[in-house]
């Protein structure tokens, strides 16, 4: 256990990132993330370019498997001390409820480099159908809340929402952590090219 020094410090993360997805058939989906990573803790800043890399497999209309390798990249560096950046692999399957995938429900087993094996599982409601999502008219709104069993601090749940209008969205999730406080992570995001419309059924496959 530690001590109490009588001294705080804060600490931020960002992140820039260009996401590139390839679909070659109705089921798979491949997806790359090239970031550049910056950290700064107590006055001290790094940053370095990163990289994810995912694939994602359609078992039917309301289930899907997934995979990801992230945070390939090299160290981050510090006055004379590197630390490396959160080499993770994940696997996921997620299910939706309904057709629309007005509710969905997810879990994540995640092995981080050198450390145990951590569960995450989730859920996410959707006011507005997939299909409304992909028209810039008309917004879809997301309600999700989720639980890091892996969490050092803090109770490991989490909860958060988003907007999407047509190729653009905006995120927030809150995460309490206890005794050092709570941490709010914002994003937003900007989509290039037409996102496919796809079914998949039991019997056939078909791209609209």
């Amino acid at each position: 256990s530690g001590s109490k020094t009588g001294k705080s410090f804060t600490g931020t993360d960002s992140a820039g990132t260009v996401t590139m997805m390839y679909v070659p058939t109705a089921r798979l989906g491949v997806g790359l993330n090239l970031k550049y990573v910056s950290q700064e803790i107590a006055g001290l800043k790094s940053s370095v370019p990163a990289g994810d890399i995912g694939l994602l497999y359609r078992l039917g209309p309301k289930l899907a498997l997934g995979a990801t390798v992230r945070n390939m990249g090299p160290d981050l560096k510090y006055d004379k001390d590197s630390v490396p950046l959160p080499l993770s692999y994940t696997f996921g399957v997620t299910y939706a409820l309904l057709k629309s995938k007005m509710l969905i429900f997810s879990a994540d087993f995640e092995k981080p480099l050198n450390q145990t094996l951590n569960v995450r599982f989730g859920g996410e409601l959707n006011i507005g159908s997939s299909a409304s999502a992909r028209n810039a008219r008309i917004p879809q709104f997301s309600l999700r809340a989720g639980h890091d069993g892996f969490a050092e601090a803090g109770t490991g749940l989490s909860m958060g929402g988003g907007l999407r209008l047509g190729n653009y969205s905006v995120d927030y999730a809150f995460i309490p952590f206890g005794e050092l406080g709570q941490a709010h992570r914002m994003s937003a995001t900007v989509r290039f090219g037409k996102i496919p419309s796809v079914t998949v059924t039991s019997k056939t496959t078909k791209k609209k």
